[in-house]
């Protein structure tokens, strides 16, 4: 189940393509748009199941669906018909670790991410065209990047002649744009997930009531009290963020800096042509300490799709699903056809690598001639297919690349499975609930220390602000996520 890009999947290019490659036909396609997951319950709740589902599931909805006799394992099928699932498990510890379940079957399929700019999401951006006007280096280090947003706050970065136009820094209080994911790694390593913990060697923490977290938030409130942190980041959403950065002020932009892992989401490139070009990834800073490190997740792993009891014939789905995890239709899949959606041309692509393809965005050759990459089918996407596209500069692949190598160095990973398969539901609702309630209430807390309504370095506040975590469970809070994560 998921979106119907294709206008036809019964006629659908890559369908036909498929079946011809494999011998198999698929009889009936149900696609389902909205309401997803409703009819997903409604159609287990039914008794009557498809050969195979193509869901993203938790692992509680796996495990309840197993007890429930619905969905199959898949081991001894992945060794007698399932050629590229097991090649890739033999080869990818982290992939079996993901997919086993508690009781050591395998019951889905898969979807991996190998897009660069997901590893580290919490990236800040600089406007390069501000620092050369000023002859300024990229900072590197938190004292650097004070002093170089009070060179834009004072000296006319944008050269437009008035020098109290330029806004240092910027965001929003959305996740992704909010400055402090990025500004606290120099002091305390921010959590991937944003939910304040951390694991490291199968030992959960939490990170807000730490002293590195009181340094970091000192810093950015320093930042602020210095007018170099604009106080509407903590008020304004995405949308009023956007439009103040889309709308320069005599032709020339305004914001001089801003957090975000996807830049292009909030350019208007009908008034920043060139913005992307112009947009430097500042890699992680150096803090006082000497700490320099950015929250990673290199793995990424989603648990999709099935085979259920019903099926009659599950050597034969196996095998039409295991196809799909090979060569070359993972590239079809991705890319289209040769010569059709895209050519190869003797120059290098993102990965440096030669040949590469330079895609045919044609919407009239485009039309019903793939599935769209990501509609049907588990994937594993590999860095290799997915940046084998030309190198050209300005292009949105070009700068996840750029961004992720002035990241890698400095990868920490935030120590997390990449699934956790808890089988106490009632323990996975409690972590649920306490999640919500440290984050609304340490953003609060964050929030108002950052911008001085509370006192980041009075100890009176700081130890009330820990007494109220104490009160609210916070070793509960670490004590759930480690026995979901860990066991123990």
């Amino acid at each position: 189940m998921g979106p119907p890009t294709e206008e036809d999947v019964y006629t659908n290019g890559q369908t036909l393509w498929y079946e011809e490659q494999t011998g198999i036909h698929v009889e009936e396609w149900t696609i389902v748009v909205e309401e997803a997951e409703t009819q997903f319950n409604l159609s287990i709740a039914s008794g009557e199941y498809p050969d195979i589902y193509f869901n993203t599931f938790t692992s509680e909805q796996v495990m309840l669906n197993v007890d429930g006799g619905v969905f199959a394992p898949l081991n001894d099928l992945i060794e007698t018909s399932g050629p590229n699932f097991k090649g890739l498990l033999d080869t990818n510890q982290w992939m079996v670790d993901g997919l086993t379940a508690p009781d050591g079957n395998i019951y889905t399929f898969f979807r991996t991410d190998s897009g660069v700019h997901m590893n580290s999401q919490n990236k800040m951006y600089m406007y390069q065209p501000f620092l050369d006007n000023l002859g300024l280096d990229a900072p590197t280090t938190t004292q650097e990047f004070k002093d170089t947003l009070i060179a834009f706050r004072d000296q006319d970065a944008n050269g437009n002649g008035d020098p109290n136009d330029e806004i240092p820094l910027s965001g929003a209080s959305i996740s992704g744009l909010d400055p402090i994911a990025y500004l606290m790694n120099p002091f305390q390593l921010w959590s991937y997930s944003n939910d304040f913990l951390i694991a490291q060697d199968g030992k959960v923490s939490f990170i807000a009531n730490t002293d590195g977290f009181r340094d970091g938030l000192r810093y950015i409130n320093d930042l602020f009290n210095e007018d170099l942190l604009a106080e509407e980041t903590y008020v304004q959403d995405n949308t009023q963020f956007s439009a103040v950065l889309s709308q320069p002020t005599k032709g020339e932009m305004r914001i001089a800096t801003w957090p975000t892992n996807v830049p292009v989401f909030f350019i208007d490139f009908n008034t920043l042509e060139d913005a992307i070009i112009d947009l430097l990834p500042l890699s992680p800073l150096e803090g006082p300490t000497g700490l320099r490190q950015a929250d990673a997740k290199t793995n990424r792993l989603d648990l999709y799709g099935t085979i259920t009891t019903s099926c009659e014939n599950k050597e034969v789905a196996m095998r039409w699903i295991d196809g799909l995890l090979g060569e070359p239709a993972h590239s079809v899949n991705f890319y289209g056809f040769e010569d059709i959606n895209y050519t190869l041309v003797d120059e290098p692509a993102i990965t440096g690598a030669i040949p590469s393809r330079v895609r045919n965005l044609d919407e009239e050759t485009m039309k019903n001639t793939t599935w769209n990459n990501f509609v049907f089918g588990p994937i594993f996407d590999t860095v290799e297919l997915r940046y084998g596209s030309k190198d050209v500069v300005g292009d949105f692949p070009w700068m996840f690349m750029w961004a992720h190598n002035n990241y890698e160095p400095y990868y920490v990973d935030s120590g997390f499975p990449l699934v956790s398969w808890s089988t106490d539901a009632d323990m996975s609702v409690e972590f649920a609930e306490l999640k919500i309630l440290f984050e609304d209430y340490v953003k609060q807390a964050y929030t108002q220390y950052i911008l001085g309504s509370r006192d980041i370095n009075d100890d009176g506040d700081w130890q009330a602000y820990l007494d109220e975590l104490d009160a609210m469970g916070v070793d509960r809070y670490v004590q759930i996520s480690q026995e979901i994560n860990f066991g123990k």
